[in-house]
C-alpha cells in the first residue's frame, strides 16, 4: 500500500500527530472501502 510506505518515509508526519488525527483515521477507513470494493468488482467480473 502506496499509502503507507508514504507515511514511513515521513516520521514528521507521525511526529505531528497525522496518524492519530481522526481526519486520517477516515480517509484510512475510505480508502480501506475502496480497496475492498474494488477487489469485489474485479471478482465478480
Amino acid at each position: 500500500m502506496w499509502l503507507l510506505s508514504v507515511l514511513c518515509d515521513r516520521p514528521g508526519w507521525a511526529q505531528s500527530g497525522i496518524m492519530k488525527s481522526a481526519e486520517f483515521q477516515v480517509l484510512l477507513a475510505v480508502a480501506g472501502r475502496l480497496a475492498l470494493s474494488t477487489e469485489w468488482v474485479n471478482h465478480n467480473t
